[in-house]
């Protein structure tokens, strides 16, 4: 059964304030913001359709040059679906993402951590 919505029922999904992800992906720091050293919290308000596929991410509050990094990641995320008693519904949520300035490491601790990467990687077989 294929549900679809009108877009002036867009306005009426049901808000779902702990939605699980099923997968996410970390929105990229912006080089403008990099420059800056900008530190900000934003949040997304995006919905969810009965598959879990998110669209129509919008930028509640947030720093302009971290709109379109942040509406691009959460395209890419997607949910377990909002079930309605035992049938997946469309639904709306929000998502609050922290963008902090990447750490610069010198050489010797980057090597640390790239060999900190790799035992955990093979984390049953590390020595």
């Amino acid at each position: 059964m294929l549900l679809l919505l009108p877009l002036a029922l867009a306005d009426e999904l049901p808000f779902v304030e702990d939605m699980r992800f099923q997968t996410s992906a970390l929105p990229d720091y912006p080089l403008a913001a990099r420059e800056e050293g900008l530190t900000a919290t934003c949040t997304v308000s995006i919905d969810v359709d009965a598959f879990g596929v998110t669209s129509n991410p919008r930028v509640v509050e947030c720093p302009d040059v971290f709109h379109d990094t942040l509406a691009a990641a959460a395209m890419m995320w997607r949910f377990y679906p909002h079930k309605d008693g035992l049938y997946p519904v469309p639904a709306r949520t929000e998502v609050s993402v922290t963008f902090e300035p990447p750490v610069e490491l010198d050489d010797e601790a980057d090597e640390a951590a790239r060999a900190l990467l790799r035992r955990q990687a093979h984390w049953p077989y590390a020595r």
